[in-house]
């Protein structure tokens, strides 16, 4: 049912005159006409309002009162208060109006799926499977199949999900509701990218969009939107899409006060830096993410932002805390979550030489995501097998698993996957691939579009190849990555400490040679900025990854006075002033953000 606000107010004036001269029952049933359609949230508080004026033993005991209050405690993130109010409502309604107890059955499961319950949403979607026998409505069967979509892919079976979404978007398409239309899109939009069908992904999110651009879908709910298009861009590897995308979502998500989208957009944003190559800039914003989910009594998400974090710490070899933290993290008895953090653990054991814990691993998680239907998870998993098998000798199951990952990889026209990536694994596998002759191609692309200088080191081995083909491929590769031509600028510099950083994160592709003349220029000093002072490039460049002056005094030979005015002469021929960004973390950011747009640093290079 869908009311405008005027329709709305109406009836809440309606409420209030039945209050008024005692007539609960009939105020309590126009309340009920509301509360099944989408409320604003001004809407919402006076609801709360207008159930305090009704007699304390009605509200306790009246089963539409009871609905209406779980819809208001769910309104106001009050979920073991909703549950309880719709289990009470729900045994009321009992088979007498078993329309209604299917809606409060449909209602606890969004409560348990939000509090990720998922073994208790499961079984209260078998209770309303039971009790929509008995219904004939249309929209309370569109609902079920929706509800069942959104919790399939946290219980095994994604899918699965897309059959349901089919089956509610064609309830909603019959019934011409858009707003139902929309959910049931965004669903197959999401479900799509997670199984790596980017193509399928970004037609379901236009129709979507198509949907909500009519004006008939709540206006909040365009951070779904938002969420899905910065996922989306972030899995094709478009890194500067995406955080334009979860930027947006985040400025959405705080003005509209969403609490869910302030957090998943902050861990988002998190996300991307990481991918980016950006680690100081993600480790500030999941810690932004941790404190608002904690702030906001979203508490239980709070794992998934360690769990993140730690893949963080791997990535910069911190392998003894990324292990704590996901050690952790796997407390969890829901099997998902399990099979996801595995990976993160099978990764960890690759690293420390511990092939067969990986495998282990690995194989648990790999049945789980066959059984699921997550073909992206399935690929990127096999890859990582045929690594742990060619390091362990067994050289026909790891050319198994390598053929298997790359087909499909090949065949979906993926380099890229934005969970599990490490850029010295992608390296090995990469070259194992060309090394074999296997979907050669595909990993060229993965090295020179996606490892970029990380994969540098791992190319040796092909340069010295017996195989003279194999040979030239290496070659072009690494002339395609710009190896050994050095920018000129670094012919000009005198031998010294910051000259030898400079080369480093030339050589690790932190610092773009390409455009590294450009920033000699541009942090220039003396008259007309003409003169090329290699210690402010590699203040410039400590600095953005996140080192300490006292830190980037030690490794320069600079005194920390110096470091201090080197980088707020940085700051300056950056435009950013102090008085425009008093929060340092904020003013380092947008630093970064503008050292990426002008090509100084690289965009999505992973170091």
């Amino acid at each position: 049912m869908v009311m405008n606000d005027e329709t709305i107010d109406e009836v809440l004036e309606t409420v209030t005159r039945n209050l008024d001269e005692a007539k609960y029952s009939e105020a309590a049933q126009n309340m009920l006409e509301i509360a099944q359609t989408q409320l604003s949230n001004d809407h919402w508080r006076k609801v709360g309002r207008i159930l305090g004026y009704f007699p304390p033993e009605m509200r306790n005991a009246n089963k539409d009162l009871l609905y209406i209050e779980g819809h208001w405690f769910l309104s106001t993130h009050q979920y073991p208060d909703a549950i309880r109010s719709f289990g009470k409502a729900k045994l009321l309604y009992g088979v007498n109006d078993a329309e209604m107890a299917l809606k409060c059955c449909l209602a606890l499961v969004r409560l348990y799926h939000l509090q990720e319950d998922f073994r208790t949403a499961h079984h209260q979607i078998e209770e309303a499977e039971a009790l929509l026998h008995n219904s004939d409505d249309d929209f309370i069967r569109a609902r079920y199949f929706s509800r069942l979509a959104e919790l399939a892919p946290d219980i095994g079976q994604l899918s699965k999900s897309q059959e349901y979404a089919r089956e509610s978007l064609a309830i909603y398409r019959f019934h011409a509701d858009i707003e139902g239309q929309f959910n049931s899109l965004m669903q197959l939009a999401i479900t799509s990218r997670q199984m790596g069908n980017f193509p399928d992904a970004g037609s379901y999110l236009r129709l979507a969009e198509h949907c909500f651009n009519t004006g008939s879908v709540n206006s909040r709910l365009f951070a779904r939107i938002l969420n899905a298009k910065a996922h989306l861009h972030w899995y094709r590897g478009e890194f500067e899409a995406a955080a334009r995308h979860a930027i947006e979502l985040e400025a959405f998500a705080d003005e509209h006060n969403l609490r869910n989208q302030r957090v998943f957009a902050r861990l988002l944003l998190g996300n991307i830096h990481r991918a980016s190559g950006e680690y100081g800039a993600a480790k500030a914003i999941y810690d932004k993410a941790r404190e608002l989910a904690i702030q906001t009594g979203y508490e239980s998400f709070t794992q998934w932002i360690d769990i993140h974090e730690a893949w963080l710490k791997a990535l910069n070899r911190e392998l003894s805390q990324a292990r704590t933290l996901i050690q952790a993290a796997q407390q969890t008895t829901d099997p998902g979550q399990m099979a996801s953090f595995n990976i993160f653990l099978a990764v960890l054991n690759i690293l420390e030489s511990q092939a067969k814990a990986a495998e282990d691993l690995l194989l648990y998680s790999l049945d789980f995501y066959e059984n699921s239907g997550d073909a992206l998870s399935v690929h990127v998993i096999k890859l990582y097998l045929a690594l742990v098998y060619k390091k362990v000798g067994r050289e026909i199951k790891a050319l198994n698993y390598l053929e298997q990952a790359l087909l499909w990889l090949f065949q979906q026209n993926i380099d890229y996957f934005p969970h599990w990536w490490h850029p010295g694994l992608v390296s090995e596998v990469s070259v194992y691939a060309i090394s074999t002759g296997i979907y050669p191609d595909l990993a060229e692309r993965m090295l020179v579009n996606r490892v970029g200088q990380a994969s540098l080191s791992p190319l040796q081995e092909l340069l010295a190849h017996e195989n003279e083909a194999i040979v030239q491929r290496a070659q072009r590769v690494v002339r395609l990555i710009d190896k050994g031509q050095a920018p000129a600028i670094l012919k000009k510099l005198a031998a010294s400490p910051a000259k030898k950083i400079i080369e480093e994160l030339v050589t690790t592709g932190y610092l773009n040679s390409d455009n590294l003349d450009d920033l000699a220029a541009f942090l220039g000093t003396g008259k007309r900025g003409t003169r090329i002072n290699a210690s402010i490039i590699a203040v410039f460049a400590l600095y953005l990854q996140d080192k300490r002056r006292d830190e980037i005094s030690n490794a320069l030979g600079l005194a920390e006075s110096t470091v201090r005015n080197y980088i707020t002469f940085i700051y300056r021929q950056f435009d950013l002033p102090l008085t425009d960004y008093p929060d340092p973390q904020e003013r380092q950011i947008q630093l970064r953000n503008l050292a990426v747009g002008k090509g100084f640093i690289r965009q999505g290079q992973l170091t």
